[in-house]
């Protein structure tokens, strides 16, 4: 299950599970470019990131 995603409801989940270290982005149902510059800002943990 996948939700369209935009930058500033990425940004509510970033506050929401600060320290996700995996996330699977579908590059045919997001525009991804400003969400993946800043990535390390909304998760820092972050460790894997799959597009």
């Amino acid at each position: 299950m996948g939700v369209k995603a935009e930058l500033a409801s990425v940004r509510i989940m970033g506050e929401q599970v600060p320290d996700l270290l995996h996330l699977h982005l579908d590059l045919c149902c997001h525009d991804i470019s400003d969400i993946i510059t800043e990535m390390p800002q909304i998760f820092p943990k972050l460790q894997i990131l799959k597009a």
